[in-house]
């Protein structure tokens, strides 16, 4: 090969230059170092290819985690229709539910939405900006009380600052995870009155400090139909702790209200919302 008879021309040349100066033995074995060299760059080329594409490359499962994200696609969350709920004292309640179910792994925070109430015209009766979350999977519901009974239909628009938030659900994590019990929910009349009675007990059963826990609470009929529906929020829930959920509300219009439907929800999407409690080191 031409390229081993020039290294040992090279090699010759050398032994000539260091005549009588350097001995044989040194001069061969620089030859066989130099001889080695070029197996070992390219088996170092190739070792260091094959590792780059080895699935045990800790920035290889990076670049797969990113690339997968990207393959992961937004779809269009849905804004159902309004519904409005008469109550006494000429009064009413309007909600709408929003539907995220057909992303799984996308949600929304901030979710950022226009809420208006028109009256039967069309005419904006109210509207203001509302800042909340829309979990992955799930559906939320928007609420609006005007106090009044001009309202007829509920508008929500999701504005600009609405940011979509990519959710791992293989993360080590247990915001996702949370566990709350309710127990001894009920709805009764107050006699005498023109408002009900709600109440329910909620217990954190979970290992984690709750920072804020948002519940949506439904009254029905015996056919399960809606007769008045709010939201509430509770700040802040220790692990093991008991909370009681009372509130009064006005008897529905035209049907009689037999049971509280409670839900509850926890921004897992905001770091700071769930967290581990801090540990205190023995005799500190």
């Amino acid at each position: 090969m031409a390229f081993l008879d020039n290294i040992s021309q090279n090699v010759e040349t050398a032994s000539i230059y260091f005549q009588g100066g350097v001995r044989r033995g040194i001069i061969i074995f620089l030859a066989i170092c130099i001889l080695f060299l070029v197996p070992v760059y390219f088996f170092g080329q190739l070792g260091a290819t094959v590792w780059a594409n080895s699935d045990l490359n800790p920035a290889k499962i990076q670049n797969k985690s990113i690339v997968s994200k990207k393959l992961i696609s937004e779809n269009s969350f849905s804004i159902d229709r309004s519904q409005l709920v008469p109550l006494v004292n000429d009064e009413t309640v309007l909600y709408t539910t929003i539907n995220n179910r057909s992303n799984s792994l996308i949600g929304y925070w901030p979710f950022v939405y226009r809420m208006q109430v028109l009256d039967n015209k069309g005419a904006i009766v109210e509207e203001k900006i509302e800042r909340s979350y829309l979990l992955p999977g799930e559906v939320s519901y928007v609420v609006a009380n005007p106090g009044n009974n001009l309202g007829t239909r509920l508008v929500v628009s999701p504005e600009p600052e609405t940011t979509p938030v990519l959710f791992n659900p293989f993360s080590i994590s247990l915001r996702d995870r949370v566990n709350i019990q309710v127990r001894n929910n009920s709805v009764a009349e107050i006699e005498n009155s023109d408002l009900l009675e709600i109440r329910a007990i909620l217990k954190n059963v979970d290992l984690v400090e709750i920072k804020s826990l948002d519940i949506l609470y439904i009254i029905r009929d015996s056919r399960d139909r809606v007769v008045g529906i709010g939201k509430y929020q509770i700040d802040y829930l220790a692990p093991g702790a008991e909370r009681e959920f009372y509130l009064t509300y006005p008897k529905p219009k035209f049907r009689r209200a037999v049971r509280l439907d409670i839900r509850t929800f926890v921004n897992y999407l905001d770091k700071n919302s769930v967290y581990l409690p801090e540990l205190i080191e023995p005799g500190g």
